[in-house]
């Protein structure tokens, strides 16, 4: 085709049957245009669900202790999506504006936790548009940069105590929140004369509506070493980046949003760094890793938290491997190998800080293939 050195289209729909949420249709499409060999254009829109899992539905009722901030108490009373709002309707549930002191605050409070018999399935929008690139005058170039947009509706929340809380009285419809079939403002009681949580029951609600918009960029340089005029048997290098920066990514419970980029588990800009190096049975590789600025907490007042922003941060891990006989494999790596620690004291994400938690750590490996 004239102006086109490649063109594509694809599409699909299923319908899914589910004896507890009933029946729903799915589908997806999309293309990709190159009007040269050079550049790729390329979209994708899919509309799909999420079933809820049996657990979500029929957990039996339990045990459950929970801690969280009060949102009447007086370090949150001016936090949260609408602080107007949470302090109105924490004055119509008789809490005093200034002085009190949650308890639940500081020690976990006993209460109960079960399954939602009425949760609906989950559904999502989601479009990724961008472009690839790969220049036929640089051999062994990859650009690529694409557009992810993600909505997420009826979505299935478990909910502790805080986030019933926060649920109730960041409400314009307090004391009547109701959320799933049932009032979100009755799953917790205090103390009337107190005014300290004395039970809850933690459970799964469609309470959530999320929206994620990021830009996801990558890049991979394979450069054989013969091209800067090595002989052949002087390997390859092969470069690799993994870039992601969040536009935009809030969570709604009942028209009211809160931000969930920005913490240090989910960083606003983030990227890791492989350089890789192959020569016949060796491979070494260098990775960095970057996350950007971020907070302990969001969506609460700055002088909440004494340290509550972290700076940028990097680490640093390397590996090395060779191969013998055919048949065997020894590998070493080396985790954190500056000994980067996070910044003091340090009480955010252990899953992407683990390494950095723990401290530089080593590993050994021998593997054999018969």
């Amino acid at each position: 085709m004239a102006g086109a050195y490649n063109l594509a289209a694809h599409g699909a729909a299923r319908y899914v049957y589910n004896s507890a949420t009933g029946g729903f249709v799915t589908y997806s499409a999309g293309g990709a245009y190159s009007p040269t060999r050079d550049i790729t254009f390329k979209g994708n829109y899919t509309h799909a669900l999420r079933a809820p899992s049996v657990m979500e539905l029929y957990a039996p009722r339990g045990s459950s202790y929970d801690s969280g901030n009060d949102p009447c108490s007086t370090q949150f009373i001016d936090s949260g999506p609408n602080p107007a709002t949470r302090a109105a309707n924490c004055a119509k549930a008789g809490i005093p504006r200034g002085g009190f002191q949650s308890n639940i605050n500081n020690y976990t409070v006993l209460g109960t936790a079960s399954g939602n018999s009425h949760l609906r399935n989950e559904t999502a929008n989601s479009f990724e548009g961008g472009v690839l690139l790969t220049p036929r005058w640089v051999p062994g170039l990859s650009i690529q940069s694409m557009f992810t947009d993600v909505l997420l509706k009826h979505e299935i929340v478990s909910l502790d105590v805080q986030d019933l809380m926060d649920a109730c009285y960041d409400s314009a419809s307090y004391p009547n929140v109701n959320l799933s079939g049932q009032n979100v403002c009755n799953a917790f009681t205090r103390d009337s004369a107190s005014h300290q949580i004395t039970n809850f029951n933690d459970g799964y609600y469609n309470i959530a509506q999320s929206h994620m918009q990021a830009l996801q960029s990558s890049l991979t340089y394979d450069l054989p070493l013969r091209r800067v005029g090595l002989p052949d048997t002087a390997g390859e290098l092969v470069t690799t980046v993994n870039y992601v920066h969040y536009v935009n990514y809030t969570q709604t419970y009942l028209a009211a949003s809160y931000t969930e980029y920005g913490s240090t588990a989910v960083p606003q800009d983030n990227f890791t760094a492989n350089f890789n190096y192959y020569r016949g049975p060796f491979n070494f590789q260098w990775q960095m890793q970057y996350y950007g600025k971020s907070k302990y907490a969001l969506n609460v007042l700055n002088n909440v938290y004494q340290n509550d922003t972290f700076k940028q941060y990097f680490m640093f891990n390397m590996s090395a491997g060779y191969q013998f006989a055919q048949h065997y494999n020894v590998n070493f790596s080396m985790n954190n190998v500056f000994d980067a620690k996070p910044q003091y004291p340090y009480v955010g994400s252990l899953q992407r800080y683990y390494d950095a938690v723990i401290g530089r750590s080593f590993n050994i490996s021998v593997q054999a293939e018969f």
